[in-house]
């Protein structure tokens, strides 16, 4: 099991119709959980526990939480329950693990837990194991499943980026496909890189890729075959130009961590600097934006 430095985290706890579960996790997720677990749920509400590795304010929440769903044209009683809890890091990973199972991602991937890897037998997939630590890219996320299957698709050789790689699950993966390719896999979170690095090492490609402490504006001087970012559409903005700047010619950028409400943003953004839309890819409330140079 991964050893971590943070010792303990906090957990938002809220309960609100089942109607709402996509629009609320979209906004956790936003907001920077590292992972949610489900406390209960019947046939018209369900309770949510999302985990952060920083304390926070919960009156701040109640507030970001209430206007959110006020300007999608639902009244505040919506949100039934809101409370804080310091959850252990022994207690978090147990429940986590509880729900986590193998899971087929498009043709080619099946992404197992580390510890469940002796019950998969008879595959002719990629296996990808996660022992994810406390990264985010646990292969159950809509936005890490829509990056994999858009790798499948349009990763075809040469050289692959990986920005804000998390457990650096999209990098395995184009590994996985070309192994005589180069990968290079970069997270700005020192503590997600060294997750990184174990996961490399379970999957026996940590000679396949260089992992690194950084972002895209260190590899600008490269250019590749495949950028992929799994961020979120505010980051993505605030560094689409060094993302742009390691593309190939006819390379492709991969972009996720889009809420669906995020797509004429992201869009029109990719278009003034002169990209292509090739496809785009849908789950859920999320989306992953397919580009190259037009």
């Amino acid at each position: 099991m991964s050893q971590v430095k943070t010792i303990k985290w906090f957990s938002v706890e809220l309960t609100f119709p089942l109607e709402l579960e996509d629009i609320i996790s979209g906004i956790l997720w936003e907001e920077g959980t590292s992972g949610i677990t489900t406390i209960k749920e019947t046939s018209d509400s369900i309770t949510l526990q999302a985990y952060f590795d920083q304390e926070i304010n919960l009156e701040d929440w109640k507030n970001l939480l209430e206007n959110i769903l006020s300007e999608l044209g639902y009244t505040p009683d919506k949100l039934k329950d809101l409370k804080l809890l310091e959850v252990a890091n022994e207690d978090w990973l147990k429940k986590w693990k509880e729900g986590y199972r193998p899971v087929e991602v498009g043709e080619k991937f099946l992404i197992v837990p580390s510890w469940l890897k002796s019950e998969v037998t008879n595959t002719s997939r990629f296996i990808i194991e996660i022992d994810p630590g406390m990264a985010f890219g646990t292969g159950t996320h809509e936005t890490t499943q829509l990056c994999l299957r858009a790798i499948e698709q349009y990763f075809k050789g040469g050289n692959c980026l990986d920005v804000g790689c998390g457990t650096a699950i999209l990098a395995m993966a184009a590994a996985k496909l070309s192994p005589t390719s180069e990968v290079f896999a970069c997270d700005n979170d020192p503590e997600a890189v060294m997750v990184a690095g174990e996961n490399l090492e379970i999957n026996q490609v940590d000679k396949l890729i260089k992992l690194s402490v950084g972002s895209a504006k260190d590899y600008v001087e490269q250019k590749f075959s495949l950028v992929v970012a799994n961020l979120t559409a505010d980051v993505i903005a605030s560094i689409i130009d060094d993302l742009i700047a390691c593309q190939a010619l006819d390379g492709y950028l991969i972009l996720s961590g889009i809420l669906d409400t995020q797509e004429e943003q992201v869009s029109q953004l990719l278009k003034a600097k002169s990209q292509k839309i090739v496809e785009l890819l849908k789950a859920g409330e999320w989306i992953a934006i397919v580009s190259n140079k037009s």
